[in-house]
């Protein structure tokens, strides 16, 4: 599928499980190039009764893999910080 910026795609969401769950799911493309995950969930609107999609932008795609943690690093006292410095 070709990909342009500021474009996406919605598709069934064959996965649904339960109600919570968005009824269609697919990707946006910003200008920049950057993926994002893209869900609709079919709604009625109770005041007026007019159908509409409720939509949600989700955190920018990653590469498929897994990915990984940062290690935290331990706290560097000071006279370690000193005894590195040439001058």
């Amino acid at each position: 599928m070709e990909v342009w910026p500021n474009s996406g795609f919605l598709m069934k969401n064959h996965k649904k499980e339960q109600d919570s769950h968005p009824d269609m799911t697919g990707t946006w493309t910003d200008a920049d190039g950057q993926e994002f995950y893209l869900s609709a969930w079919s709604n009625t609107s109770q005041k007026t009764g007019n159908k509409y999609l409720k939509l949600k932008l989700g955190k920018q795609k990653s590469d498929r893999a897994t990915p990984v943690k940062e290690k935290k690093s331990k706290p560097v006292a000071q006279d370690d910080l000193d005894s590195d410095i040439p001058f």
